[in-house]
């Protein structure tokens, strides 16, 4: 309800509950990334998990930025990277400075 009323002055009503279809909860969009979740290991165990099925025609989007260059090095060498392209995710580097932007954009 915080984040409604931060991004259209109150106006929007939502909850989770909104986004429960036939006893299931649906998302839009995941996002692995960052110096906790953009590591070596979860991007190697979410291209495992994945590898070889797509994540869907546009329904849903998946984005991974892994925490550093040499991190995205060593997934590109891996294959990983690759796996997780196949299945339709978006992968590279977020600039430092977009990341900060977002985070002071949020917190206004």
């Amino acid at each position: 309800a915080e984040a409604a009323a931060k991004f259209s002055n109150g106006k929007a009503k939502f909850t989770l509950r909104d986004k429960i279809k036939n006893g299931s909860l649906m998302v839009q969009q995941g996002v692995i990334a960052g110096c906790a979740g953009g590591t070596y290991d979860n991007i190697c165990d979410a291209a495992d998990i994945l590898r070889g099925h797509a994540i869907g025609a546009d329904e849903f989007s998946l984005s991974v930025y892994p925490s550093s260059q040499p991190t995205f090095m060593e997934l590109v060498k891996n294959g990983a990277i690759a796996d997780l392209m196949a299945t339709g995710a978006t992968t590279g580097i977020k600039p430092y400075a977009d990341i900060m932007k977002f985070i002071e954009n949020y917190n206004k």
